[in-house]
């Protein structure tokens, strides 16, 4: 009989431990991870509005500051986030979660649609490539003594604006501070003989020769 009176005991036992199962079933996927953050374009601070936040069960838009709050159920160890607007690439990126409930991933930053090969800026659509334009008038003038070494160096690189096509009583090498490179006019080396440096004022007339240039 020992055995029958042991029974009731195991069911009751049985029954503890599946509700306390359901219960931590139903306490791990009533907790929610509430993840924050920004979304600036690349290169810049400028924010981007109505992108597309998706993870795991949700989906939100950022608003006009950029700034986005996206809700995860269930706490996952890791969450996988995706940005999407059109005009820019679409962006992964995975986040820790663990057991915390409030997350800030900070300034997210989506890269324009071939933002790397265009010539204009992926926010403002400004050119960042100088342009430059001549009226008909100023195309039919005589060039007189006009000075167009800057049109040659249109750069907005303060060296390079410094050192290309203008000749100094310095030696300047665009490549570095150094001028231990080889120069040649017509395949002939012009480096001076003793040290090997690059002495630009020795043919400093070559700024009359570009700048007083006459069209026959």
């Amino acid at each position: 009989m020992l055995p029958l009176a042991i029974q009731p005991n195991c069911m009751k036992q049985g029954l503890l431990l599946f509700f306390f199962t359901i219960a931590l079933s139903i306490f791990g996927v009533s907790q929610t991870t509430r993840i924050s953050g920004y979304v600036h374009a690349t290169g810049g601070e400028t924010p981007v509005a109505n992108v597309t936040v998706a993870g795991p069960g949700s989906t939100t838009l950022t608003d006009d500051s950029g700034y986005f709050t996206l809700e995860i159920s269930g706490q996952p160890e890791t969450a996988n986030l995706y940005f999407s607007k059109q005009g820019f690439n679409d962006l992964n990126r995975d986040v820790a979660i663990g057991n915390r409930e409030q997350i800030s991933v900070g300034v997210v930053y989506l890269p324009a649609v071939g933002e790397e090969h265009a010539g204009k800026d992926a926010v403002t659509g400004e050119d960042r490539i100088p342009v430059i334009t001549l009226s008909g008038s100023e195309d039919d003038s005589e060039p007189g003594s006009e000075n167009i070494s800057g049109i040659l160096s249109a750069s907005r690189d303060p060296f390079i604006e410094a050192a290309a096509y203008n000749l100094s009583t310095g030696g300047f090498d665009i490549r570095g501070y150094r001028s231990e490179s080889e120069v040649l006019f017509n395949g002939i080396p012009v480096n001076n003989l003793e040290n090997g440096s690059v002495y630009w004022s020795d043919w400093g007339g070559l700024n009359d020769v570009t700048r007083n240039r006459e069209s026959t």
